[in-house]
């Protein structure tokens, strides 16, 4: 069975997942690949990327300046996001935290991203420290 549903928030495609929505009703994960949705900058062009990234964040609520994301490296460094770290590699590949494999925070109004492929993206939740 498919966890993903595929859905639409203001005419842009979105994947929930089916699971989550119930406990954690603002969760969305990513944006469809039904088109060219490209988010990761290293490799594609900015002038499609920011765009995508700006079309998602709208949907999310945030601003584009919220949006942080690493390098990821297969390590096991994890990088504490303070609102300094706001919006690491929101524009641009070489102003996201560099070598790290996880982020973390706990402070309001950061969006924390990833990007993978064959990997599996784990999410944690410490509602006791609303991080």
């Amino acid at each position: 069975m498919e966890p993903f549903q595929y859905g639409e928030i203001n005419a842009t495609s979105i994947l929930t997942l089916s699971a989550w929505t119930e406990v954690f009703p603002c969760v969305t994960a990513g944006m469809s690949a039904r088109g060219n949705y490209s988010l990761h900058r290293e490799h594609d062009n900015p002038a499609e990327v920011v765009p995508q990234r700006m079309r998602l964040v709208d949907v999310l609520g945030f601003s584009l300046e919220a949006w942080t994301n690493g390098v990821q490296v297969h390590g096991t460094r994890i990088e504490r996001v303070t609102k300094d770290k706001r919006g690491a590699g929101s524009r641009t590949h070489n102003t996201a935290i560099m070598d790290t494999d996880g982020l973390i925070t706990d402070e309001d109004d950061v969006l924390l991203t990833a990007f993978y492929a064959d990997c599996v993206p784990l999410l944690f939740w410490d509602p006791d420290h609303s991080a």
